[in-house]
């Protein structure tokens, strides 16, 4: 795969994860606030390893950006 189109997949899937972080933090807001904490508590797990997911996506891409010497 050449360099420049892995980079424009690296940014999709990166874009991918914000909206994941988004969605599923809203879903974990909702579920929190109408079942309560104690119930729902562990809905945060879900949006922590989309932004998990996504931090490890853009160092991979920032890396693959950097110019080799």
């Amino acid at each position: 795969m050449e360099e420049d189109r892995f980079i424009r997949v690296s940014k999709r899937a990166e874009k991918f994860w914000l909206v994941a972080i988004a969605v599923s933090a809203g879903l974990a807001a909702y579920a929190i606030a109408t079942e309560g904490w104690e119930a729902q508590g562990e809905m945060v797990v879900i949006p922590a390893l989309a932004a998990l997911w996504y931090a490890f996506r853009r160092t991979f891409r920032k890396r693959m950006e950097r110019p080799r010497s």
